[in-house]
């Protein structure tokens, strides 16, 4: 799998894990400002390991949906979300053309120093085979303070590549 289809799977997670957080209340867990370190564990006939880092601030939380806020109305609709003793369960579908894409799983963690997702995502299209299922896990732990030169946004990939997620304000 390309490492812009893999990125794509590994950012929708944690969008779909944001977007029902935030459907629940304004008091859902929301990252600690800083760097993180995400390693993402793909499991099925294409399983991999992949460890990006991330320099987050308040701000893009709030732009980005990681944990912040989410426009679930969009594409997608979170139709189930609980709290539960360690984070939260969910369950989201998002409809983009022919293609739906279900996923459910659950967040667990403080989301100041560490948490995990785990998720299993069905992809199917209208005009296509039948649908695909992903499990994934994501572990994250908050490393520190951003490093120097390093900005909100910055997303370093295995390659040592960096991509900005930010989005003007």
């Amino acid at each position: 799998m390309r490492t812009s289809h893999v990125l794509f799977v590994a950012l929708l997670g944690v969008c779909l894990a944001a977007e029902a957080a935030q459907a629940e209340t304004a008091a859902a867990p929301v990252r600690k400002p800083g760097f993180w370190e995400t390693t993402m564990t793909m499991e099925g006939p294409h399983a991999h390991v992949m460890v990006t880092k991330v320099c987050t601030d308040a701000a893009l939380e709030r732009r980005t949906a990681m944990f912040g806020g989410a426009n679930p109305g969009k594409d997608c609709s979170v139709h189930e979300m609980h709290r539960t003793a360690g984070g939260f369960a969910f369950r989201s579908v998002c409809k983009r053309h022919d293609v739906t894409t279900t996923t459910a799983g659950k967040a667990t963690g403080d989301f100041n120093s560490l948490y995990r997702v785990e998720s299993t995502t069905r992809i199917s299209a209208a005009s296509g085979p039948p649908g695909r299922e992903r499990h994934m896990v994501m572990d994250n732990r908050w490393l520190g303070a951003c490093p120097a030169g390093r900005k909100p946004g910055d997303l370093i990939l295995p390659s040592g590549e960096v991509m900005s997620m930010a989005t003007p304000k």
